[in-house]
C-alpha cells in the first residue's frame, strides 16, 4: 500500500490517504476545491436552477466525500446575509443542512426549509463541520475543562492543552488561565472527566517562572518527552521591557507536573525576537524545528514562519515565510486576511504536517468571515512548507451551534494553543473555541481512511 510514497503497516490496520492529507475536505468554495473565493480567480459554486426543494449547482466538484451525511449548504452574497461581519448568535440568514446528489449536481433541502430566497445565479459555499473530528465526550451545553465556577485566575479564559500520559496510567493535560497568564493542570483516567490538579491553582505564574520582567505565560504547542517521564513544552511569553512584547521559552517537567524550570528566553536570527509567539516544536532529523507566530513589525501584521535550530532552545534560524497574509487582497475573497495565527507541527506515523488558524472569507467582498484552522504540507526532502491547495480546511466550526443547537461556548471561532495526542493510532487535537469568551475543546480526530 502507498502512502506518502511509502508502505506503513501498523497494528495490523492500514493507513491510506492522498499523497498531500490524511484529512478530509471539509469546506468546498468554488469548482477547484482550492483557497481562492474571487469569482475572477476561481468558479464560485452556483445555482443553475432550482425545481422545488432540488436546487442544481451546475459547476458542482466530483467530490466523493459528498457521499458522507452532515452537509451545509450556506449562500455568501452580500445581499443574502444580514450583517457585515459574523456573532455568534447567527449572522448568515440563508443556511441549510442538505443530501449532495455528486452525479445530478444537485443539493436537496428537508421539506420544512424555505427556500423562497435561493435564487439562480446565486453563489453558495458548503461544508461539514464534524468531519475530521468529533468532541470527546459530551460537550454540547459545555467544554470539559470549564470557566463555568471556575476562581479567579481562569474564569476570564482557560485554553492550551498539551497532554500525556503518566506511568500510572492518568492523564494529565496542561491550561492556561488569561486573568492571571498562568498556567494549571487537570488529570483524568478516561480523557473525558477532568479533575483539577493543586486544588485548582497554577503550578507556575508570571512571577515564579524566573523570567526578566514575564508578565504571561500561556502553555502552547505538543509534548516533547525528554526522556522516562520527564517532558517540555513551548511556551508563550511576554517580557514587558521589550516591544513588541511577544517572546517563547521552554518549560521543563516531570510526569507529575512539577519540578518546573525554564530556559531563557529564545532567540531566533533573521527576524526580530521580540514579535514571536505560539510556537510548536517537532524533532525532525538532527534540527528542532519550530513553526510560530509573528508580529515583529506590527501586532496586525501576523504572518507564520519556519525556523529551526539543532538546540531546542535555540538560537533559531528563520528558513521559511510560510503564509503572509500582505500578499492576500480582502476585496478579492482570498481566503485569508492579516489575522493568522495558531501554528502547530503534527506528526502521524511519518506523516508531518503543519496547522494555522486563518480569519476565513465568505463572500468576494472579503468581509465576511470566521475563524478556521488550515493544513500546511511539509516536505521533507526540500523542507518547504506550503499551503495545501486542495481540501486544505481540517475544520471550520462556522455556527454548527445554529444548525445543531449545541455549542454555544464554542462559538464561530478557532482560536489558539493548538496540541496534539497521540495513542495507539487515536489522535487528540486540544484547541482553543470561543464562544462569548475563550474555552478548550478536546477532539477525536478522524483520520481519513483509517481502517
Amino acid at each position: 500500500m502507498i502512502y506518502n510514497d511509502k508502505m506503513i503497516i501498523t497494528d495490523d490496520k492500514y493507513l491510506i490517504a492522498t499523497p498531500t492529507s490524511i484529512f478530509n475536505y471539509t469546506l468546498i468554495r468554488n469548482l477547484q476545491l482550492d483557497n481562492t473565493l474571487s469569482a475572477t480567480d476561481s468558479s464560485m459554486l452556483s445555482i443553475t436552477s432550482k425545481n422545488g426543494q432540488v436546487i442544481t449547482i451546475g459547476n458542482l466538484p466530483n467530490h466523493i466525500g459528498f457521499d458522507t451525511s452532515g452537509w451545509i449548504a450556506m449562500l455568501c452574497d452580500e445581499d443574502k446575509t444580514n450583517t457585515s461581519d459574523p456573532n455568534i448568535t447567527g449572522d448568515y440568514l440563508y443556511e441549510s443542512d442538505c443530501t449532495i446528489n455528486n452525479t445530478d449536481k444537485t443539493l436537496t433541502f428537508p421539506i420544512t426549509y424555505d427556500l423562497t430566497d435561493w435564487e439562480v445565479n446565486d453563489n453558495l459555499v458548503l461544508y461539514n463541520p464534524f468531519l475530521n473530528y468529533q468532541f470527546v465526550g459530551d460537550q454540547t451545553s459545555d467544554p470539559l475543562i470549564s470557566v463555568s465556577g471556575a476562581p479567579a485566575w481562569r474564569v476570564a479564559a482557560s485554553v492550551g492543552g498539551p497532554i500525556w500520559k503518566h506511568s500510572n496510567g492518568t492523564y494529565y493535560r496542561l491550561f492556561s488561565g488569561y486573568n492571571s497568564y498562568s498556567i494549571g493542570y487537570a488529570t483524568s483516567s478516561d480523557m473525558i472527566t477532568w479533575t483539577m490538579g493543586n486544588g485548582d491553582n497554577p503550578i507556575v505564574t508570571p512571577a515564579s517562572s524566573g523570567l526578566t520582567n514575564c508578565t504571561y505565560l500561556v502553555a502552547c504547542g505538543n509534548i516533547i518527552k525528554l526522556s522516562l517521564g520527564n517532558y517540555c513544552i513551548p511556551v508563550g511569553c511576554a517580557r514587558s521591557d521589550t516591544t513588541p512584547t511577544q517572546r517563547m521559552a521552554i518549560m521543563y517537567f516531570n510526569e507529575d507536573a512539577s519540578n518546573i524550570s525554564f530556559s531563557d528566553y529564545i532567540t531566533f536570527s533573521g527576524i526580530n525576537t521580540y514579535g514571536i509567539g505560539e510556537g510548536s516544536v517537532l524533532k525532525i532529523g538532527s534540527y528542532y524545528h519550530m513553526l510560530c507566530r509573528t508580529t515583529e513589525t506590527l501586532a496586525v501584521e501576523r504572518k507564520i514562519i519556519a525556523t529551526k535550530s539543532l538546540d531546542l532552545e535555540g538560537p533559531y534560524t528563520t528558513y521559511q515565510t510560510v503564509v503572509d497574509p500582505s500578499n492576500y487582497s480582502n476585496n478579492n475573497g482570498v481566503a485569508w486576511s492579516n489575522n493568522v495565527d495558531a501554528p502547530m507541527i503534527g506528526q502521524f506515523y511519518n506523516n508531518i504536517f503543519g496547522l494555522f488558524a486563518g480569519f476565513s472569507r465568505w463572500s468576494p467582498s472579503g468581509n465576511k468571515g470566521n475563524r478556521e484552522y488550515c493544513l500546511l504540507d511539509f516536505d521533507p526532502d526540500t523542507e518547504i512548507w506550503s499551503i495545501n491547495q486542495v481540501g486544505p480546511i481540517i475544520w471550520n466550526p462556522l455556527y454548527f451551534q445554529d444548525i445543531f443547537g449545541n455549542y454555544n461556548w464554542a462559538g464561530d471561532h478557532m482560536g489558539a494553543e493548538p496540541t496534539m495526542f497521540v495513542e495507539k493510532g487515536d489522535v487528540y487535537f486540544v484547541c482553543s473555541m470561543r464562544g462569548g469568551i475563550y474555552q478548550t475543546a478536546l477532539m477525536k480526530l478522524n483520520i481519513t481512511n483509517y481502517i
